[in-house]
């Protein structure tokens, strides 16, 4: 606010997508970062917006971050989401299309992200069927960063036995968790324990879930 780069409003509301706000917080955010970031992601676009209105603030927030990567301020940017493609207000295509009205064929949108796990199985369900986000982002070229792949760490401590064993026989149920979020490459989590840390990895490094387990786990558990 002192910058001039945020209104009293959006500080009041916790979210600005704002253009101004995004130049002045990529720049600040490559200071501190010490380099050019590889990828900055546009926070929850969706967050207290109408469905009328989110193309508009797409587009605008688009055309900062190309400006951005044309400053070679930024390397590329993406679009993260708790609901955005779930409740329907964008997809994958619309993005796109945003991102090269923005910056031409060679716009620098990279990524997306979004919550994926055994609470939030839509994405897996729809990929099982040849649809959705995961699959648009993988035949754009996208990467997929999966959030909250263990929902808070909640869902270790609610599995049990016999569907750890459906997913993944013999892993632990955190194990289970992750191998839930199979296919996408880049999953975000957080521990203070190695050992942890070392399971994790081992179970994001294993062979993908056949579809057949996956739509088993998704008969059982829903979307």
């Amino acid at each position: 606010m002192r910058a001039g780069a945020l209104s009293a409003g959006d500080a009041k509301r916790g979210h600005c997508l704002a253009p101004d706000y995004i130049a002045w917080q990529v720049a600040r955010s490559r200071r501190m970062l010490g380099r050019t970031p590889d990828v900055v992601f546009l926070h929850n676009p969706e967050h207290d917006c109408q469905e009328d209105e989110i193309a508009d603030r797409l587009y605008s927030a688009f055309l900062a971050l190309e400006e951005a990567c044309n400053q070679r301020v930024i390397s590329s940017y993406g679009v993260t989401t708790w609901r955005g493609f779930s409740s329907g207000l964008f997809d994958v295509p619309a993005l796109l299309e945003l991102a090269t009205k923005a910056g031409g064929p060679q716009h620098h949108l990279r990524a997306i992200q979004l919550p994926v796990s055994l609470v939030h199985l839509t994405p897996v369900a729809q990929a099982l069927n040849g649809h959705g986000p995961l699959v648009d982002a993988l035949d754009a070229g996208l990467e997929v960063f999966a959030s909250a792949p263990l929902h808070g760490g909640e869902i270790p401590g609610i599995l049990t036995r016999e569907l750890t064993d459906l997913i993944s026989p013999g892993s632990t149920p955190a194990q289970a968790a992750l191998a839930s979020t199979t296919g996408v490459r880049r999953v975000l989590l957080s521990t203070g324990n190695p050992e942890h840390w070392t399971q994790a990895a081992d179970a994001i490094g294993r062979p993908p879930l056949s579809p057949d387990v996956l739509r088993k786990v998704v008969d059982v558990l829903g979307t």
